[in-house]
């Protein structure tokens, strides 16, 4: 039998009040799925359809999928003084045009909107969104793992020398956590700089201080980018790292509860 075509539900109504982001500020949005599954219907009525189909395609975790995209439009109204679902959300990969590519605006997304940048980030149960008004943000969020899962192959992968000799200076209860600073901060500048894994991590040499410190990245046929590292505190089970072109002197992060969700969408 042939099906018939899907009913989406019906978008909710969303106060748009643009706020634009001073330079030097970086906010930065926390949510866990298992919190907001009843907003889930709301939030899929957000998306495009380019975005229905793409979660459809998801083979592991549709829920988080949904939550991801949805809260993305749902926040970057704000930013951007349009309602969330007329928002262009470009992901298209610039190598081979498929889906996957790093989510970004159009170069004018609306005449009056401000400058904006963002990123997104996900792992297990936890989701980040990061924005600011520089040219380049990217976040990643990984995990915690115990010792025991942090194998010499992958050390050997990530690190650069220097920062290998860094890691094993440290007890071995120690090394996870600081190989996860090394590795978000890896990931969240290439999501800055737009290249993703198709740099290897190698190509990143950080510096790991307490709060983030720098990085510098070498892009074939450029020289090195130098971008500046903040640390995020995200919970005890999660390590995460913020990358930015400009220094970042204010970095606000907050939790998006289900009664801040339900607040955004009436």
């Amino acid at each position: 039998m042939q099906e018939g075509p899907r009913s989406l539900p019906v978008e909710p109504r969303v106060v748009v009040v643009r706020t634009a982001i001073p330079e030097g500020r970086c906010e930065v949005w926390t949510a866990t799925s298992s919190e907001l599954t009843g907003q889930v219907r709301a939030l899929e009525a957000l998306l495009s359809p380019e975005e229905h189909d793409d979660v459809d395609r998801q083979r592991n975790d549709r829920v988080t999928a949904t939550l991801s995209r949805g809260l993305l439009r749902l926040l970057l109204a704000r930013y951007v003084g349009q309602p969330p679902s007329a928002i262009a959300v470009i992901r298209t990969c610039p190598v081979c045009g498929r889906p996957h590519g790093r989510p970004r605006l159009p170069a004018a997304p609306h005449p009056s909107a401000a400058p904006i940048a963002f990123s997104v980030s996900h792992a297990e149960n936890l989701l980040v969104f990061a924005f600011a008004s520089c040219p380049l943000v990217g976040v990643d969020v990984e995990p915690l793992t115990a010792p025991d899962a942090l194998s010499a192959e992958l050390v050997e992968y990530a690190l650069t020398p220097t920062e290998r000799h860094h890691l094993m200076q440290l007890s071995t209860s120690e090394q996870p956590e600081l190989f996860l600073r090394y590795w978000t901060g890896k990931e969240a500048v290439l999501k800055a700089v737009g290249t993703g894994l198709d740099l290897p991590l190698q190509a990143v040499a950080m510096s790991a201080t307490q709060d983030g410190g720098t990085a510098a990245v070498d892009l074939v046929g450029s020289p090195p980018q130098q971008l500046y590292l903040r640390r995020l505190e995200v919970g005890a089970a999660h390590v995460g790292t913020l990358a930015t072109d400009r220094a970042i002197d204010d970095l606000r992060v907050d939790h998006l509860a289900q009664a801040s969700v339900r607040g955004l969408l009436q």
